[in-house]
């Protein structure tokens, strides 16, 4: 039974003035709301057995309710996974003949690339081979030009080696 404080000393004792301080949480309510709470509970008390089978009637009637309601989303969802799995199966039917197309597509595309290259390096050695005998040929013509040049430069040396020799014959013969 909660504790009795009344109103401080000195106070006119009256019972609709008197205040009651609960133990639990200290708050504190005139006396005669405690006794119509401890009524009411009293009232409550014998009423709750049927309380509680009423509560227990309509919980039992939500959960049929919420049983149909479950087993008609897990029909659904059954439902919904068959056709799923069906599309899976599909898809990867699809991912098969893909895959391979690809890897077929990348074996053309190697062949044609290696085929580039084979033409490529063709062209190259054609065109090494032409700049080698162009080279040449320019080679050629300049040794040409080289000892033709030579051999005038030679003549005219010898031309002037010629003519020094002369001039100095000609120079000792008059001494």
């Amino acid at each position: 039974m909660p504790a009795l404080h009344t109103t401080p000393a000195g106070s006119p004792a009256r019972e609709s003035r008197q205040l009651v301080t609960c133990p639990r949480c200290g708050e504190q309510f005139p006396l005669t709301d405690a006794l119509a709470e401890e009524l009411a509970a009293h009232v409550l008390a014998g009423k709750e057995s049927a309380l509680r089978q009423q509560i227990a009637k309509d919980l039992q009637g939500r959960y049929a309710l919420d049983i149909e309601a479950m087993q008609d989303r897990l029909r659904e969802q059954e439902t919904a996974l068959r056709q799923d799995s069906e599309v899976i199966k599909k898809l990867r039917d699809t991912e098969v003949q893909l895959r391979q197309d690809r890897r077929k597509l990348e074996d053309d595309r190697n062949a044609l690339q290696a085929e580039k290259e084979r033409m490529r390096d063709e062209i190259r050695k054609q065109e090494w081979d032409e700049a080698e005998r162009k080279s040449r040929e320019r080679h050629g013509e300049e040794l040409r030009q080289k000892d033709e040049a030579h051999a005038l430069q030679v003549r005219e040396l010898e031309e002037k080696l010629r003519r020094e020799m002369e001039w100095r014959l000609d120079r000792q013969a008059r001494r």
